[in-house]
Order: C-alpha cells, then sequence, then structure tokens
C-alpha cells in the first residue's frame, strides 16, 4: 500500500510517499517555493511526488502538523 502524507499551514510544510514502511519520496514545499519555512500546501511537491511515481495511485492519505491559521 502506498501512503501519501501531508504535513501543511504549519512550520516547514512537506510531503512524504511511503509503501510498506519505505520512504518512495519526501520534499519540503520550500524547496521548489523558495519561501523560507513556508507553510502554504505543499501543492508543487505533490505535483513533483507524483510525477516520480509516473502517476500511479496513491492508496491513502494521512495529514499531520499544525491546523489551519
Amino acid at each position: 500500500m502506498r501512503i501519501l502524507g501531508i504535513s501543511a499551514y504549519y512550520h516547514d510544510s512537506a510531503i512524504a510517499v511511503l509503501e510498506d514502511s519505505d520512504i518512495l519520496f519526501a520534499l519540503q514545499e520550500e524547496r521548489l517555493s523558495r519561501v523560507k519555512a513556508d507553510s502554504a500546501f505543499p501543492r508543487d511537491s505533490i505535483a513533483k511526488a507524483l510525477a516520480f511515481l509516473n502517476s500511479q495511485v496513491v492508496s491513502n492519505v494521512n495529514t499531520g502538523g499544525g491546523g489551519r491559521k
């Protein structure tokens, strides 16, 4: 099972894609937006992860981190 974990709306938004117990892909949004400590929804990171996975199906989506401001 592949899982997309999203941390957003808090310090350093990021995503990670896991398969079983292995990390397939992880990226902080600030690497793409060039905004230090970017807390926006990690839209660009998700796009990069999906491109990396070649648009394969993600089984589950989980979120974590801080709440909305």
